[in-house]
C-alpha cells in the first residue's frame, strides 16, 4: 500500500516525497513549445525583499520587479500566497524533525 499523502501514523508526507510519487509516471518534454504562464511563490518573494525600503511603495516596486522579471516570457503571471494551517504538510514535516 502506498502512503503517498500520509505516513502510516497519519502525518502528512513531505512535499518532496509527494512530488516524487506524483511525477513517477509523467513523461518529460525536452522543450516546451510555448511558455504561457508563470506561477510565483509569493512567500519566496517575502524572503527576497531586503529590509532597507522605507515605504510600502518601495517594497511594492521591488516585489513587482521580481514578479515581472520571473514571468517576463509568459502571457500570464500568478502570484500564490499561502498560509500554514495547523494540519498542514509543513507542520507535519516540522513535527517529524522535532521543530516548533
Amino acid at each position: 500500500m502506498s502512503w503517498a499523502l500520509s505516513t502510516p501514523e497519519g502525518l502528512l508526507n513531505n512535499k518532496a516525497a509527494l512530488a516524487a510519487t506524483l511525477q513517477k509516471n509523467v513523461a518529460v518534454e525536452e522543450q516546451l513549445q510555448v511558455i504561457s504562464a508563470t506561477v510565483v511563490d509569493g512567500m519566496s518573494l517575502d524572503h527576497r525583499v531586503k529590509g532597507d525600503q522605507d515605504a510600502f511603495r518601495e517594497v511594492a516596486t521591488t516585489v513587482m520587479g521580481l514578479v515581472l522579471r520571473e514571468g517576463s516570457h509568459s502571457d500570464r503571471i500568478d502570484v500564490v500566497l499561502d498560509t500554514y494551517e495547523e494540519n498542514s504538510i509543513k507542520i507535519s514535516e516540522r513535527s517529524l524533525r522535532g521543530e516548533d
